[in-house]
C-alpha cells in the first residue's frame, strides 16, 4: 500500500516538472528572441525575406517597410510588397505578418513558420496551354503555393486570373479569407473562401498526404450559395470545360438560373484524377428559376427548379418544377449520360400540357422524318391535357410511356377539311401503342359520343383506330391513317332500333318530329393529300324504318305545300302536323362514290301516299339534288282532272294514284322544293314507284277507259 503511494507521488512530482518545462521553453524562446532580434538589422530582413520569397515565385519581389515586433509573438510586419513572377504573375500585398521559427532565429536564420497576408491583389497568369494540358489552377496551387510555405493565413483579398498577353482578367475572386497549412503529417490542407461574379459566397478545401505504400493522395470540396449559372458558365468553360465533355455538356444543358447551394465533391491520387468527373467528380445542388435544353432534343424548359446531382457522368434531377412553352411540369425527374459511353436517358414528370405545345415540341423529339412530318399536320391546336410523360432508354433510343387523365383539345388536320374537338378525353401511350377515349368528339357539326380507341405510331406515319363511338344513335367503327402526306379514313356504321327523330335533330340539329325506330348499315372509304372524301371514296348504305308516324319534317311540308299549290289536295288532304304522316315503311339504299351519296332508292310507302326519290346528296357541302315522286291517294275524277299538269297516272291495290315529280335542291336540313315537267324525270325512278305500287304501268290505260 505504502508502495502504491510512493508511485503515484512520484508520478505527480513529475507531471509538475513536465508542466514547468512547457512553460520555461517559451519563456526561454522568447527571452533569446529579445536578446537576438534587435541585433538583427531591418534592412536586413527585408532583404532576406525579398530574396526567399523571389527564389520561390521565380520572379521579383520587393517590400517597401519592415518592422519587428515582439508581442503577442516575435513577427516582422511588411508593407507595401510588389510582386512580380514569371511563373504566377504579380501583385501587391497591404500588409503582411511573418512569423519566424525561433530555434533557427537563435542562429540569425530566418525560417518562416507562418504568414498572414492581408490586402493582397494578386494577378494569377495562366500560361498558353496549361488548362488544355489538364494542369488546373488547384493543381498550381498545390504545387506553387502549398508546398512552397509551411503555413499562410488570408485576411481579404482579391485574385484576378488571366491569360498569357492579357491585360484584362476573365476571372476574378474576391474577399479571400482562409489558409493554407502543412501538417505533421505531410498532409497539406487549404481552406479558403471567397466571393465572385456570379456567387455570393464559395467555400473551397483541399488536402494532400501521402500514402503508406509511397503513393498520394488529395481531395476536394468546393461549396457554392447563390452562384448564377450565366454568370459563372465562361469561366467554368474556360478553366475546365476545354477538354472536358461532361463539363461541357452540363453547362450546355444548365444554360441560367440560380443554384442556392451546390457542393462538389472529388478524390483521386492527384489533382487530375480528383477532378475527373466521369469518374471521382460528384456534384449536389439545388435550382431556382433556371433555363434547361433538355436532352434529348434541347427542349426549351423555363422557370426550372428542383434538386439535382452529377456523379460518374450521370445527370440527375428529382423533386423539378418546369414551364415548356405555355405547360407546366410537376413533380419531374430526369437522368442524363453526359458522354457517349454513358447514354442513359429517362424522364418521368406530370404534365399540365397545352395542345399548341405538343404538335410543336414532340416533333423535336421524334427522330422519323416521316412521323414528323405527319405530327406537324395536325395544326391550330388548342386545349389542354393533364397527365404523366415517361421518356426512357438511351438519347439515341427513346421509348415514350404517357397517361393523360384528362384533355380537352381542338385542331385542324392539314388532309382533312374543318376542325376536330375532343372533350373529356382519357390516353394512355407506351412504345408507340396507345388506347385512348373521349366523351366527345366533334367535327363538321357532327358529334360522337362515348369513343374509345388507340393510336400507333409507325415509322411511316399515324394510325388512329376507333374501336366504339356513337353518332347519333350509330354505332361506329374504323380507323383514320396519315402516311406520306396520305389521310386514309375506313369506318362502318350500324343502327338497331334506334329513334329517328333523336338522329335527325343530332345530325343536323333540326327538330323533325317523327315517331319510329330505323336499322341502318353503311360502310365509307376514303383517301387522299387534302380532301380525302373528294378526291377518292366509295361505300354502301342502307336505311329501313317501320310502322313510323311523320308528324314534322320540312321537306315533307314542302312536299305537301306544293301538292295543295296545284290544287291536288283540295283542303281535304288531312293535317298531318296533328295526326302525322303514317308510313309502313321507309327505305333509303345508296352508294358513296367521291363524296357522293347517290340514292338507288328512297321510298316511303304510306297508306295514303307514296313517296320516291333519285339522285345525290353532296356530303362534303351538305347539300342534295334529288328528283322525288309523290304520289297521293286519289278518285278516278281527280286523276283525269289533272292529268294535264302531273302527267302520269298509275293505280295500285287499294284505289288510284296520281304521281307529281318534285326536285328537291340546296342544303339537305332545308332544301328547295319545286314542280318539274313528267319528261324530266327518269324511267328509274318511274320504275321504283311503279314497284312500290306492285302494279304494271300498263293497268292505268284499263282504269281511264273504264271511266
Amino acid at each position: 500500500m505504502k508502495t502504491t503511494k510512493k508511485v503515484v507521488k512520484k508520478k505527480q512530482k513529475k507531471t509538475r516538472n513536465t508542466k514547468r518545462l512547457l512553460i520555461l521553453i517559451p519563456i526561454v524562446l522568447l527571452a533569446s528572441a529579445i536578446i537576438i532580434i534587435p541585433q538583427i538589422e531591418v534592412k536586413a530582413i527585408k532583404a532576406r525575406i525579398a530574396d526567399e520569397i523571389s527564389s520561390q515565385l521565380h520572379g521579383e519581389v520587393v517590400i517597401s517597410r519592415a518592422s519587428l515586433a515582439l508581442l503577442p509573438w516575435p513577427h516582422v510586419t511588411v508593407k507595401g510588397v510588389t510582386i512580380k513572377s514569371t511563373r504566377l504573375g504579380g501583385g501587391t500585398v497591404a500588409k503582411a505578418r511573418i512569423y519566424p521559427r525561433l530555434i533557427p532565429l537563435l542562429k540569425k536564420k530566418i525560417t518562416v513558420k507562418r504568414i498572414v497576408v492581408q490586402g493582397a491583389i494578386l494577378n494569377l497568369v495562366l500560361p498558353e496551354g496549361a488548362i488544355e494540358r489538364n494542369k488546373d489552377i488547384a493543381s498550381r496551387v498545390d504545387r506553387d503555393v502549398a508546398r512552397m510555405i509551411p503555413s499562410v493565413v488570408f485576411k481579404g483579398g482579391v485574385i484576378q486570373i488571366l491569360r498569357t498577353a492579357q491585360q484584362a482578367p476573365f476571372f476574378t475572386i474576391e474577399d479571400v479569407t482562409g489558409n493554407v497549412s502543412p501538417q505533421q503529417d505531410g498532409e497539406v490542407r487549404l481552406a479558403v473562401s471567397f466571393s465572385c461574379p456570379g456567387a455570393e459566397r464559395i467555400e473551397l478545401r483541399f488536402s494532400a498526404w501521402a500514402q503508406d505504400e509511397g503513393g498520394t493522395s488529395c481531395s476536394f470540396l468546393a461549396t457554392g450559395t447563390k452562384v448564377t449559372i450565366e454568370k459563372i458558365r465562361g469561366a467554368a468553360l474556360e478553366m475546365l470545360g476545354k477538354h472536358n465533355k461532361s463539363v461541357r455538356r452540363v453547362f450546355h444543358i444548365f444554360q441560367s438560373g440560380e443554384i442556392s447551394w451546390i457542393t462538389l465533391h472529388g478524390t483521386g491520387k492527384d489533382f487530375k484524377e480528383a477532378f475527373d468527373f466521369k469518374r471521382n467528380v460528384r456534384v449536389r445542388g439545388t435550382l431556382a428559376a433556371g433555363r434547361i435544353l433538355a436532352p434529348p432534343a434541347d427542349l426549351p424548359l423555363e422557370e426550372a427548379s428542383g434538386e439535382f446531382e452529377i456523379e460518374e457522368a450521370m445527370l440527375r434531377c428529382w423533386d423539378a418544377d418546369v414551364r415548356l412553352g405555355r405547360s407546366i411540369g410537376k413533380k419531374g425527374a430526369m437522368v442524363v449520360g453526359l458522354i457517349k459511353e454513358r447514354e442513359p436517358f429517362h424522364l418521368d414528370i406530370m404534365l399540365d400540357a397545352r395542345a399548341e405545345d405538343l404538335t410543336y415540341y414532340l416533333p423535336m423529339i421524334i427522330k422519323e422524318d416521316d412521323l414528323r412530318k405527319e405530327i406537324k399536320s395536325f395544326q391550330e391546336a388548342q386545349g389542354r391535357g393533364k397527365g404523366r410523360l415517361v421518356l426512357g432508354e438511351t438519347i439515341h433510343n427513346i421509348h415514350s410511356q404517357v397517361e393523360v387523365e384528362s384533355f380537352n383539345v381542338s385542331f385542324r388536320h392539314a388532309h382533312s377539311p374543318g376542325t376536330i374537338s375532343l372533350e373529356g378525353g382519357q390516353l394512355t401511350l407506351n412504345n408507340g401503342k396507345s388506347s385512348w377515349r373521349a366523351d366527345a368528339i366533334r367535327w363538321k357539326g357532327y358529334q360522337w359520343e362515348n369513343v374509345e380507341g388507340g393510336i400507333s405510331f409507325e415509322k411511316q406515319g399515324i394510325e388512329i383506330t376507333v374501336s366504339a363511338a356513337d353518332l347519333c344513335g350509330l354505332h361506329c367503327i374504323g380507323s383514320m391513317t396519315t402516311s406520306g402526306g396520305v389521310v386514309t379514313h375506313a369506318f362502318q356504321f350500324q343502327a338497331e332500333e334506334a329513334d329517328l327523330a333523336s338522329t335527325l335533330l343530332c345530325l343536323w340539329d333540326k327538330d323533325a318530329l317523327i315517331e319510329g325506330t330505323f336499322r341502318f348499315e353503311g360502310d365509307m372509304w376514303a383517301e387522299g393529300t387534302e380532301d380525302p372524301l373528294r378526291e377518292a371514296s366509295e361505300g354502301s348504305l342502307v336505311f329501313i324504318s317501320e310502322d313510323g308516324r311523320i308528324y314534322r319534317w320540312t321537306l315533307l311540308s314542302q312536299l305537301f305545300g306544293m301538292l295543295n299549290v296545284i290544287g291536288l289536295f283540295e283542303g281535304k288532304f288531312p293535317d298531318f302536323t296533328q295526326k302525322g304522316f303514317e308510313y309502313d315503311t321507309f327505305v333509303i339504299t345508296g352508294e358513296l362514290r367521291d363524296g357522293y351519296i347517290y340514292l338507288k332508292e328512297a321510298v316511303i310507302d304510306g297508306p295514303s301516299m307514296k313517296i320516291v326519290g333519285e339522285g345525290k346528296i353532296d356530303l362534303v357541302k351538305g347539300e342534295a339534288d334529288i328528283a322525288v315522286l309523290v304520289a297521293p291517294l286519289k278518285t278516278i275524277d281527280t286523276v283525269l282532272k289533272h292529268i294535264p299538269i302531273v302527267g302520269r297516272v298509275i293505280t295500285g291495290k287499294n284505289g288510284t294514284f296520281i304521281s307529281v315529280p318534285f326536285s328537291v335542291k340546296g342544303p339537305i336540313d332545308d332544301p328547295k322544293v319545286t314542280l318539274l315537267p313528267p319528261e324530266a324525270v327518269g324511267s328509274g325512278l318511274w320504275g321504283v314507284l311503279k314497284r312500290t305500287l306492285q302494279v304494271p304501268v300498263d293497268a292505268v290505260k284499263t282504269v281511264i277507259s273504264k271511266k
